[in-house]
């Protein structure tokens, strides 16, 4: 799997988009998966992200400008490995599949800037996935939908970079 991701700006407290940090990250994700029985199944995975700064000014001070921003090259590395177990409840007409994922950064990589592989950190995700075969309709045809709970490890303080803190007390 692959996808493009423009960033076109960041969101403030109310809703409000600044367009600064501008930037384009692309991503290719390979997953493998083994079925135990027609039930359960784990998958692990693990995606190699290009990302790059397009803003066509840099950000003004007290916002400091990482030289990998600064350069607007694109970086490019693994980002965070993918462990996924699901348990199909029922089949048929109607499935019902609850899952449990887990993340972790696959090195420590940079997350400090726009121009980065992600956020570095820890995730834990509960899932479920409900869906209905429209047979009536069509023998093709089915609705499906997905609830999900994360929950993800804090950045440190120490590792917080400076302009996010003075944003974060500015806005």
């Amino acid at each position: 799997m692959h996808q493009r991701i423009f960033n076109t700006g960041h969101r403030r407290i109310g809703g409000f988009l600044a367009k600064v940090g501008q930037s384009t990250n692309m991503a290719v994700y390979v997953e493998g998966e083994y079925a135990f029985t027609d039930r359960l199944s784990v998958s692990a995975g693990l995606p190699y992200v290009f990302a790059k700064y397009t803003a066509r000014n840099l950000p003004p001070p007290p916002i400091p400008v990482l030289s990998w921003d600064a350069c607007h090259c694109w970086q490019s590395g693994f980002q965070d490995f993918g462990f996924r177990a699901r348990y199909n409840v029922f089949n048929g007409g109607f499935a019902l599949t609850p899952s449990v994922s887990f993340g972790t950064p696959s090195h420590n990589y940079e997350f400090r800037g726009e121009a980065v592989a992600g956020r570095n950190l820890k995730e834990l995700q509960f899932a479920v996935d409900v869906g209905r075969r429209l047979d009536a309709i069509s023998e093709n045809l089915s609705v499906q939908g997905r609830y999900s709970y994360a929950t993800c490890e804090g950045p440190s303080i120490s590792k917080l970079p400076v302009y996010r803190l003075y944003d974060n007390r500015r806005s």
